[in-house]
């Protein structure tokens, strides 16, 4: 400020508002900091977890992919394997969403592929009324 006014009125006016600017920048300059050290904390524990902490365990392992469609020895109604490409699929006996070979199945072959891999339609979810 260049010129200031002669007068004490104004001068006071003007001494008033910049005691007021002072003290709202002291208030921004306190939560700040405030701020700055509970995330200068934050980073510090994580760095401490992160060289303490043992590292993730590995996801399970996926089951082998079966190639070739499954031999059933039973031909009872409910289930069926679908072969689409060198994708196998359990199914319901109904579900007609995928199209290509397929062969007949009974509750308990369609529970031991299940369980050795076979894949369960996620339309049909055979795997839900077998209960595995």
């Amino acid at each position: 400020m260049s010129e200031l006014p002669p007068d004490p009125v104004r001068l006071r006016v003007i001494l008033a508002w910049l005691e007021g600017q002072v003290t709202d920048n002291a208030t921004v300059d306190t939560f700040m900091g405030l701020q700055r050290d509970t995330v200068a904390q934050a980073l510090a524990q994580a760095a401490e977890g992160e060289q303490s902490a043992e590292p993730p365990p590995a996801p399970p392992a996926k089951p082998p992919r079966m190639t070739g469609l499954p031999t059933f020895t039973g031909g009872g109604p409910g289930f069926k394997t679908v072969e689409r490409g060198d994708l196998v699929s359990l199914h319901l006996a109904d579900c007609d969403v995928d199209d290509g070979p397929t062969r007949r199945a009974d509750a308990h072959e369609a529970v031991a592929a299940l369980r050795d891999g076979l894949a369960a339609c996620i339309m049909c979810r055979p795997d839900l009324e077998l209960g595995v």
